[in-house]
């Protein structure tokens, strides 16, 4: 399974991860997070996700995360814990 987490590097993205790393060992995770968000949340698990900077309220950096190799297989579920 693939898992989508938007918001990564906040509170609830960055433990909802956690909780995915630790519990469920099958699940590749793929991270979104806008351009100027902190990364002091998500140094720990850097290495085990995939992240991708994308602003989701902005049509053409959804297409061009969308337009990625990385993603072209769509994640599911997706969690969208981010604000934007």
């Amino acid at each position: 399974m693939r898992a989508l987490v938007t918001g990564i590097t906040g509170f609830a993205g960055s433990h909802l991860v956690d909780y995915i790393l630790g519990e469920k060992k099958d699940v590749e995770i793929v991270g979104i997070q806008r351009w100027r968000s902190r990364t002091e949340n998500i140094e720990h698990f850097v290495g085990k996700v995939r992240m991708f900077e994308c602003d989701l309220r902005d049509a053409s950096s959804v297409r061009a995360w969308r337009g990625s190799t990385a993603s072209s297989r769509p994640p599911s579920p997706a969690f969208p814990t981010g604000k934007g």
